[in-house]
């Protein structure tokens, strides 16, 4: 991650130490708690450890009912 991010301001999490994009709108640090295979899927069901909003301001995508919401 270090080299991909070399170029990139970052930081890292409070939580896990990842390292984190400053530009992003914001980053989840998660903990995997169960993997659930099926098929030629694995599915990775997490535990939010931290949510960081990093670029404040910024109206993040939201989606409800398979619908996007838009930004208000």
């Amino acid at each position: 991650a270090r080299i991909l991010l070399a170029s990139v301001q970052h930081h890292r999490g409070p939580e896990s130490g990842a390292l984190i994009p400053d530009e992003g709108v914001a980053a989840l640090e998660c903990e995997t708690r169960q993997r659930v295979e099926s098929g030629d899927h694995t599915l990775f069901v997490a535990e939010v450890l931290s949510a960081d909003y990093i670029t404040q301001g910024t109206k993040p995508l939201i989606r409800v009912n398979h619908r996007y919401l838009a930004p208000s």
